[in-house]
Parts: C-alpha cells; sequence; structure tokens
C-alpha cells in the first residue's frame, strides 16, 4: 500500500487494485459528495468494512468534516475514526507523511488534504453501531 514521499503510480495503483476485491467495493452502496475542493466517496456493503475514498481535485488546501458531509442525508454515514489502508502517497515533508501513514487512525470530524492528495479510510461494520 502506498504511503511517504516517493511513492511510485505503479505502488498506489496496486494497493487500490487490491482494495477493489473487497466486496464493498465490488457491491457496496455508493454515496457520492464534494466538500469544497475535495470529492470524496463512501462505499459499504453489509457486514463488511466500509469506505471513503477522498481526493482534492481543487487547487487549494480543505479540511472537511466527513461526519457532517456524509453524502446522501446521511444514509450511508461514517464513524468516528478512520483507519488509512491507502494514499496517493504525494504529501510534502515528514509531517505530512508520518500523518496519513498506513493503519494510522484519523478522526473523520477534520481531515486536511492538499491539492492532489488522496487517501483511502477505512472502518469495521460495527464501528457504526457505537
Amino acid at each position: 500500500m502506498a504511503h511517504g514521499s516517493g511513492v511510485s503510480a505503479l505502488s498506489v495503483f496496486a494497493s487500490v487494485s487490491e482494495l477493489r476485491q473487497n466486496p464493498s467495493f465490488q457491491w457496496g452502496e455508493f454515496h457520492h459528495a464534494v466538500s469544497g475542493n475535495v470529492y470524496f466517496y463512501v462505499r459499504q456493503a453489509e457486514g463488511f468494512d466500509g469506505y471513503l475514498v477522498a481526493i482534492n481535485l481543487g487547487p487549494k488546501p480543505s479540511t472537511v468534516n466527513f461526519n457532517a458531509e456524509a453524502p446522501v442525508g446521511g444514509k450511508l454515514p461514517v464513524p468516528a475514526d478512520g483507519k488509512v489502508v491507502a494514499t496517493t502517497g504525494n504529501f510534502a515533508g515528514a509531517g505530512r507523511s508520518e500523518a496519513f501513514k498506513l493503519d494510522t487512525i484519523v478522526k473523520m470530524s477534520s481531515v486536511y488534504v492538499e491539492p492532489g492528495e488522496g487517501i483511502i479510510l477505512s472502518w469495521p461494520p460495527e464501528a457504526l453501531d457505537a
């Protein structure tokens, strides 16, 4: 899975291709939204891990509260925390790379994304019951 600087496009592709085999990506509910410069979508199949995929497509950084910006009026909500499972790997500086290294737990209420950066977060199905 991709993280850190100097990550190749091939390694990003390989990690995302692996994730696509998950049932949530195969046939889970799909809902998308835009918040500022960040396009994101949520996919989750009943009984399987949920995923949030976000990328900043704009020219300026954005901080997104994914809890407040849940797509489709919260029909497919996200939990308070998500685990980093893949990134674009193009984070500037050691602090940014460390904040989004694999398996890091991220607060969904405040995710800062620079232009061109992308992140995939996951959570277990029971996380939404909490």
